[in-house]
């Protein structure tokens, strides 16, 4: 994983507060309820300037999904399940490097928000893993708790 920057803390948020630094915001007790399905457990800045965010996805087919995401400005760069209790061969699938690579490259401050697919003539951004559609919604739900809070920044 990339350095740390000297801001660290734990817990999640979406709110805008002139007093906090950008993380406390990240990680504001306020901020827990703001997207219902995921939230965001840890925060920081890398030395290089990437936001590493970890995430708790509350409704993966076998219960929480746990997984860092990391942010190159407002850009996704990169995704890790951390905590995975899905099954190897379904859910587990959406955490391999070519599953994963249909996230990469989004802007969360252009985009707002990412949107699931069930096909690729459907309406959306990303197709859902075959036979992993719970899980690969929990990864989108991690995903736009980052957006919502990004967004409410600046």
């Amino acid at each position: 994983m990339v350095g740390c920057g000297e801001e660290e803390v734990t817990d999640y948020p979406a709110y805008i507060d002139g007093s906090r630094t950008y993380a406390e915001q990240a990680l504001a007790e306020e901020q827990k309820l703001a997207y219902s399905s995921a939230k965001i457990e840890n925060f920081f800045v890398a030395e290089d300037g990437h936001k590493v965010f970890r995430v708790i996805s509350k409704y993966g087919y076998e219960g929480e999904i746990e997984m860092v995401i990391l942010l190159n400005g407002s850009k996704v760069e990169k995704i890790a399940g951390i905590n995975i209790k899905e099954t190897p061969s379904h859910g587990g699938r959406c955490f391999n490097d070519k599953n994963l690579e249909r996230y990469y490259g989004f802007d969360l401050k252009e985009k707002g928000k990412l949107t699931g697919k069930p096909t690729p003539l459907d309406e959306g951004d990303v197709v859902y893993v075959s036979g992993a559609t719970v899980t690969s919604k929990a990864i989108i739900d991690g995903i736009n708790a980052v957006a919502l809070f990004i967004n409410s920044q600046e």
